[in-house]
């Protein structure tokens, strides 16, 4: 309850675990995270962890390369996950429950090469990606160049939509 973020490991931090943590009202509405993997974090990881009432985001990956998002819980944020100028990551069996954004690819700044599967959003948008600088591929159009988004699970209320459904 800082204000600003979470968790954050910044300036070449290579091999980092964060995992098992309970992580809460971080940030403000334009700025911070529950965890934040910026400016060329690489080979980390961010496991099993808690993530809930951040107004901003929960999980940001900027200018981060090779990491794994795995395992993880959101709820009631402002955005689930978002990258940013990050390459090669993989985000999967994630949770996003009542939050504004699902995974967001959208933001200023190239994303590709990432692969983003499994994940289960609940009363959540699943995804955003309307960036020009982005090589990515949406729903049922994946194209290997870009970043890979296959087998995620949608629920509104309970209710199970149609795998596709974005």
């Amino acid at each position: 309850d800082n204000g600003q973020f979470g968790i954050i490991c910044s300036l070449n931090c290579n091999n980092i675990t964060i995992e098992n943590n309970e992580i809460y009202h971080d940030g403000n509405k334009n700025t911070g995270a529950g965890i934040m993997f910026s400016r060329n974090m690489v080979n980390s990881i961010a496991r099993n962890n808690i993530v809930h009432d951040e107004v901003s985001t929960a999980i940001s990956i900027s200018e981060s390369h090779n990491n794994l998002i795995f395992n993880n819980t959101i709820s009631n944020s402002g955005g689930g996950i978002n990258l940013k100028n990050s390459t090669s990551n993989k985000i999967h069996d994630n949770t996003i429950i009542n939050s504004t954004k699902g995974i967001d690819t959208s933001a200023a700044g190239g994303v590709a090469g990432n692969m983003i599967y499994n994940n289960h959003f609940i009363n959540t948008p699943s995804s955003s990606s309307s960036s020009p600088h982005s090589s990515n591929s949406v729903g049922s159009n994946n194209q290997p160049q870009g970043t890979l988004k296959h087998h995620n699970k949608h629920s509104l209320g309970g209710h199970k939509a149609k795998p596709g459904f974005a």
